[in-house]
């Protein structure tokens, strides 16, 4: 039975960046690593491991699935909505289903007191 936890997308797409930036700093440094010293190939191929580790990672996350309430699905797929307009409806709306209406009323608020200057 596989364990889950609830993570925010936007701490996913930060993770997501990270890994990006730390594979491309990684690919230019193994690079300019010069060819002909004797710890060229070490560094190399300890450099490239890493590489396919953090890109496996990466695939991990572009491998999970989301859940998105059903009534946003369909009224963007309805209305041929953009993958764009559909995250900005899930991040405006974003308890969309099973919302409890709020109560309209404001809370008592304090009287005001007349201030007196002598």
């Amino acid at each position: 039975m596989k364990e889950f936890i609830k993570i925010k997308v936007t701490e996913v797409l930060k993770l997501f960046s990270i890994l990006e930036r730390d594979i491309a700093e990684l690919k230019n440094t193994n690079q300019s690593i010069s060819d002909n010293r004797d710890y060229s190939y070490t560094l190399k191929k300890s450099i490239s491991d890493e590489i396919k580790k953090l890109e496996s990672i990466k695939d991990s996350i572009l491998d999970l699935e989301i859940d998105i309430p059903k009534s946003i699905y369909i009224k963007n797929q309805s209305e041929e909505k953009s993958f764009k307009n559909l995250i900005e409806d899930i991040t405006n709306n974003p308890k969309i289903e099973n919302s409890i209406p709020e109560n309209s009323e404001a809370p008592p608020q304090k009287k005001e007191r007349k201030v007196h200057r002598y």
